[in-house]
């Protein structure tokens, strides 16, 4: 399922962002066709199931997911693999 562009705006910054709902996702990858956001369960990771939507003219993929929750891990890959896929989580607040 794509991600969707709600709550995506020119001044999101790269990252994840919880925001009402979920969470903004912007990833740099100028080379890739594809960029996925994998949200805990990274075994069962199937390409497709959370495509960022949108790439603009400097490289960076956005997107809106739903449900996220603060300090949910989660995982960004791209096609075609540069590298490793990167694993980060989201953080708590202070």
């Amino acid at each position: 399922m794509p991600a969707s562009m709600q709550n995506v705006t020119p001044d999101t910054p790269l990252g994840a962002t919880l925001v009402a709902g979920g969470a903004t996702f912007r990833v740099w990858a100028p080379g890739a066709t594809e960029v996925h956001v994998v949200l805990q369960d990274f075994e069962d990771f199937e390409p497709g199931d959370t495509s960022l939507p949108t790439r603009d003219a400097q490289g960076r993929w956005a997107g809106f997911v739903a449900p996220v929750v603060e300090g949910q891990c989660y995982m960004s890959t791209t096609s075609p693999l540069p590298s490793l896929p990167s694993a980060r989580y989201l953080p708590t607040s202070t």
